[in-house]
């Protein structure tokens, strides 16, 4: 009798054990807006990119994604300020940590910059 109320009470013990093992699994990591940009000065434009390259240049395993809107030839336009704003005095930041995209055609130009975290899923436009 004792032996069996001990391995129920055992038996007990794991069950509750291996329910409580099995919590909410992690949750996913998840890209993160970091500026979005409407119309921009060029001084505007390199001070953003001077903001992001201290953010984002200890951490080498987040990208950056950057979805610009707008007519093409101000998407163009938009995606080459944020080019020439991205060299900077430390010299040109790791090109393959940026990705861009063309969103969908807007009467005025704007960037939304996302930083995306390893496993994330990128954002669509």
């Amino acid at each position: 009798m004792l032996k069996t109320r001990l391995v129920l009470i055992f038996v007990g013990l794991l069950l509750c054990q291996s329910l409580c093992a099995q919590s909410d699994p992690p949750k996913k990591p998840e890209a993160s807006k970091y500026a979005e940009l409407g119309s921009v000065s060029r001084s505007k434009m390199s001070a953003t990119m001077e903001d992001l390259r201290r953010y984002l240049g200890p951490r080498r395993e987040l990208q950056l994604y950057i979805i610009n809107y707008g007519t093409p030839a101000a998407i163009r336009q938009r995606r080459k300020l944020i080019s020439q704003s991205i060299y900077w005095r430390d010299g040109p930041f790791d090109s393959t940590r940026i990705t861009y995209v063309d969103g969908k055609v807007e009467p005025k130009v704007r960037t939304v910059m996302w930083i995306v975290r390893p496993g994330a899923e990128n954002p669509q436009p």
